[in-house]
């Protein structure tokens, strides 16, 4: 079996079904803007040649999806998400990782530094989760799950159209430094 150094997880079902977050203003549905970041991020990578990488889009169960993503044997999984909340004021980038996981923390520590500072939007921070939304227990590889910005704030959302480069560059080199470190 051959290995894919990482897989990048595309957050949430393809509309109708589970879309995630949702900005009016913008009509921009979460499991959208995912997709195009996820892909935008894998072929900078392997443009730069710096590791193996494939995007997986959920059209089935978290245990399919799971499947999937154990099938390709990936060292590395990244789960793009972004951010919602009822309070539009509501900022920042934050990394979820596996609670009981030192690896999973060293890798979700990794990806937010170099988010937050290519954004400079709020650090809120890694947080322990027990719930990647269910691939954590159900995936073989180290996982975390990245929120750059809140989809549900205009000025976060600004910040991500204004600096989209800057992000798939973080992402993109926070990813090799996880896999060389």
């Amino acid at each position: 079996m051959n290995q894919t150094d990482v897989v990048f997880d595309v957050g949430h079902y393809p509309f109708p079904n589970e879309p995630g977050a949702y900005n009016r203003t913008l009509d921009s549905r979460e499991h959208d803007w995912c997709h195009t970041l996820a892909h935008a991020c894998m072929w900078r990578a392997k443009e730069r040649r710096l590791y193996s990488v494939a995007t997986v889009t959920r059209e089935t169960t978290i245990s399919a999806q799971c499947q999937k993503i154990n099938a390709m044997n990936p060292r590395f999984v990244v789960s793009f998400h972004l951010n919602g909340f009822q309070d539009p004021r509501a900022t920042g980038t934050e990394t979820l990782h596996w609670r009981t996981s030192a690896r999973s923390k060293r890798n979700a520590g990794i990806i937010q530094r170099n988010m937050v500072h290519a954004l400079g939007l709020r650090d809120r921070g890694l947080l322990a989760t027990t719930g990647i939304p269910q691939l954590g227990p159900m995936t073989t590889a180290s996982i975390v799950l990245i929120e750059p910005g809140f989809l549900t704030n205009d000025t976060d959302m600004f910040c991500l159209h204004e600096r989209y480069q800057a992000l798939i560059e973080a992402i993109v080199y926070g990813v090799w430094e996880v896999l060389n470190g």
